[in-house]
């Protein structure tokens, strides 16, 4: 799991070096320093061993010296303008942020109960304003996660139902956190569906493009909504049938647990057994 952050943390820098480049490739001037590669290291170890659930940060300051990194990792991120003649924050901080955690609005709409505080303080000494770093180690009040999303939607009328199967394919591709359509009926009175999207904030740029290509839409309305989560984790479960993954979700007096849909399809194929056997047999989860 480390080797993994870590080489998430490293693919996102790497994907912003080379945009901002032009060239195909990225230049790895800071990437390949030895500073680098034990900030980020040391960074995902820490997560790991502090057994962190979830990472989540507000708006990121936003000094006068960025690189032109930081500003493509900041894509539909929010921001605050700091004034300051630094950098404020560098590739490398942004690309553990914005790859490992979740930017929430500053009220956070959470109630936490802070467990422990660490503070990192910087060289440079700047004029009313303390260099520091803060990480706050903390546990949510509420039995529920508590996030924001973005509601993507749009209705069509003139357009080839075929289209919708492969629509959903590339909207997942893309990072949709759900897609559904349903039946509406639109001007004049005509039969149409109701395209609907759920999204993060960072992917809402890269859905509302491939709706606008692959649909008759002339115009989509988004808009934020609350979510609120049960505390949920995964693991893979092993049983006479083979193994499969389980999601796990509990809170609030209720407990869930769910089978992956598509390791039942496999285990039901190759067993030639019926697939609501296989569901069954793996719901009782560990």
């Amino acid at each position: 799991e480390v080797k993994g952050s870590i080489i998430k943390v490293y693919a996102d820098l790497y994907e912003a070096e080379k945009k901002v480049h032009g060239s195909g490739h990225a230049h790895f001037e800071q990437i390949g320093e030895i500073d680098s590669l034990i900030d980020i290291s040391s960074a995902c170890i820490l997560i790991d061993k502090l057994n962190v659930d979830r990472i989540i940060y507000s708006s990121v300051p936003f000094g006068e010296r960025v690189a032109m990194a930081t500003t493509q990792l900041l894509k539909n991120k929010n921001i605050r303008l700091s004034k300051h003649p630094y950098e404020n924050i560098t590739p490398t901080g942004v690309a553990v942020i914005t790859a490992l955690g979740i930017q929430v609005n500053s009220a956070m709409n959470n109630e936490f109960i802070i467990k422990d505080a660490g503070y990192g303080a910087g060289s440079v000494q700047m004029d009313g304003f303390s260099n520091m770093l803060r990480v706050v180690l903390a546990e949510a009040k509420s039995d529920f996660r508590k996030d924001e999303i973005i509601v993507v939607q749009c209705n069509v009328d003139d357009m080839n139902p075929q289209v919708l199967g492969y629509l959903m394919e590339r909207l997942y591709e893309a990072g949709a956190l759900e897609v559904y359509f349903e039946n509406c009926y639109t001007k004049k009175s005509r039969i149409g569906i109701l395209i609907s999207v759920l999204s993060k904030q960072d992917t809402l740029d890269k859905i509302a493009r491939i709706i606008f290509k692959e649909t008759t839409t002339l115009g989509i309305r988004y808009f934020k909504a609350d979510r609120l989560k049960l505390e949920r984790k995964e693991y893979i479960f092993k049983n006479s049938l083979g193994k499969a993954r389980i999601k796990e979700s509990a809170g609030y007096g209720c407990k869930k647990i769910i089978p992956e849909y598509d390791d039942c399809v496999k285990i039901a194929k190759s067993k030639n057994i019926a697939l609501k056997d296989v569901l069954t047999k793996f719901s009782g989860g560990k």
